[in-house]
């Protein structure tokens, strides 16, 4: 009996032991994870202490590259640019809207070897989360594009909390993977110069096997790029969509435009191509919940491709709040003749993915207008290429319920490009 309690001793003896080397090994492993989801601080705001610090990042496997708090306007100059090219997960924050301010300086051409005309450029696949500073160009620095991100496989890509200023084409300029949402929020877009700034530039695939039609909009359509809480000030076109993009856009705030939120349709060159489709339209717009102030110009939204929702929005001082036409190339006579208002994709002799099955319903004017308008195209008819209403049962469109909002990311509820599931903790250096 004596030996087999002793047995019996020596074997609980080494379970424990067991155990505590398995614990030891979890250990190991969670450290290992937590290295790679390190917190590094840029020593200033200048862009080569910013991109050694990205590199550094990139290289541990992902984390988040702080910018401190800094008054850097005025201080990029011929040369500086960011250049992240990656297949990891990254943040880059700053320290607050105008406690962080980049900026630069007059006459300025950023020297990027990606694209010579942007101050920050994002390429490759990646998970991205970008927010918490001010961005400036300048009213004499030819600097065309703030922020481009170019990439068709970015996940879950979250731009927020961001004052973007004074860049000569475009604040932010994405590139929509159609399998992954984009979540652009509480952003201050605006502050035009010259010629006029587009708010938001945004391109999809171009490929004609991402235009289906009929479309899912509303709680079935979860991996569009979502633009809300935003407020645009003093910009071109305010959100300008090509090339099957897909867009919600809503409880955004526009003032002082000297343009309109856009849709274009096919036929008009873009700058994200995938392979050699003739070019398209936009696919999807939801534009709801809005107010939208057209100032001096006669029109809230624009749009001429596409299928889509437009409710629940208020216009203030719009000549006609939604219009609808044609792209350029789809007018004139020998267009019109050839396309004989079919939406085909297949028929060659068309002019296609010119707008089709917009409802349009709900929406208020304030001041003068009105809520909707056309161009007066014998091909823009009503109940077929748009209907003054609510979907109801008989459409394509049944029981159109909006897609959550706050969006989840935006709530915390689903990690943005699933950063937090990749990178449960962080360290800080």
């Amino acid at each position: 009996m004596m030996k087999t309690s002793v047995l019996e001793h020596r074997c609980k003896k080494l379970l424990v032991l067991f155990i505590f080397l398995l614990v030891l090994i979890g250990c190991a492993f969670l450290s290992r994870k937590n290295v790679d989801a390190i917190d590094l601080k840029a020593n200033s705001c200048s862009a080569s202490d910013i991109q050694s610090t990205i590199e550094k990042v990139i290289e541990t496997g992902g984390g988040t590259v702080n910018i401190p708090a800094c008054q850097a306007d005025d201080t990029w100059g011929k040369g500086d640019y960011i250049y992240v090219k990656t297949d990891v997960t990254l943040r880059l924050k700053g320290s607050g809207i105008d406690t962080t301010v980049i900026g630069f300086k007059d006459g300025a051409t950023p020297g990027n070897r990606a694209d010579p005309s942007t101050g920050i450029f994002f390429g490759g696949s990646g998970l991205v989360e970008i927010s918490d500073f001010t961005f400036r160009g300048s009213d004499t620095a030819k600097i065309a594009t703030g922020i481009k991100i170019y990439s068709m496989n970015t996940e879950n890509l979250r731009v927020h909390h961001l004052r973007i200023q004074k860049f000569y084409n475009t604040a932010l300029y994405l590139c929509q993977n159609p399998v992954s949402p984009m979540i652009v929020d509480h952003n201050e877009i605006g502050d035009q110069y010259g010629r006029g700034m587009y708010g938001i530039r945004i391109h999809g695939t171009n490929r004609q096997s991402d235009y289906i039609i009929p479309a899912s909009f509303g709680v079935n359509n979860p991996t569009a790029a979502f633009i809300e809480d935003n407020i645009f000030d003093k910009c071109y076109h305010i959100v300008s969509a090509f090339a099957t993009s897909n867009v919600v856009f809503r409880h955004n705030k526009v003032k002082n435009p000297t343009s309109y939120i856009d849709g274009h349709g096919p036929c008009f060159d873009v700058g994200c191509r995938r392979d050699n489709d003739p070019n398209s339209g936009t696919y999807i717009y939801e534009i709801y919940d809005n107010t939208i102030d057209c100032g001096r110009y006669p029109w809230g939204v624009n749009i001429r491709g596409g299928t889509g929702i437009i409710t629940d929005n208020s216009f203030i001082s719009c000549n006609i709040g939604f219009r609808l036409e044609m792209e350029r190339c789809s007018r004139g006579p020998n267009c019109r003749a050839r396309q004989g208002c079919s939406h085909s994709n297949t028929d060659t002799n068309v002019c296609y993915q010119s707008p089709y099955q917009y409802w349009v319903w709900n929406n208020r004017s304030h001041g003068r207008g009105q809520t909707f308008g056309t161009d007066g195209n014998q091909c823009i008819r009503e109940n077929h290429e748009y209907h003054l209403r609510a979907p109801q049962s008989g459409d394509p469109v049944v029981n159109y319920t909006k897609y959550a909002y706050p969006h989840p990311v935006v709530l915390g509820n689903q990690a943005s490009g699933n950063l937090q599931s990749k990178h449960i903790k962080s360290r800080s250096k």
